[in-house]
């Protein structure tokens, strides 16, 4: 099982290189609360699997209080354009072959205070050869 498990492209990989091309915030993995600006992207591998594709949950949580004004609205569209590259990606379909908005942007707020968008995509992807 192990094998067949492992023949999955890297989803969280390939969405945080996908989501850095629209953004100069930090994207990764983890959270850094000392950061102002930040995307933190994670991936759940769905239960819908097939022997060529499968399904992800790619969870985008963005950050950007630089201004208190703005910060909201400016985590906000963090918060789309993130959403938006991942949605955005079959047109290349490398690795990933379909893919639609599932929740978000969902406006919260961390233990500081600051407000923070999240958006889920679902994202089909191709077994590696």
């Amino acid at each position: 099982m192990a094998e067949f498990a492992s023949r999955w492209p890297n989803v969280r990989r390939w969405a945080i290189g996908r989501v850095r091309n629209v953004t100069t915030a930090r994207v990764s993995a983890e959270r850094d609360e000392k950061l102002t600006e930040q995307v933190v992207v994670s991936v759940a591998p769905g239960r819908l699997e097939t022997p060529v594709s499968r399904q992800f949950l790619v969870t985008v949580e963005c950050w950007k209080h630089t201004d208190p004004v703005d910060a909201k609205e400016d985590a906000f569209d963090l918060c789309t354009d993130a959403a938006y590259e991942i949605e955005s990606s079959p047109r290349d379909a490398a690795p990933v072959i379909r893919a639609e908005l599932n929740v978000g942007p969902t406006e919260a707020r961390d233990e500081a205070g600051n407000y923070y968008y999240t958006a889920t995509v679902l994202v089909v992807a191709h077994r590696l050869p």
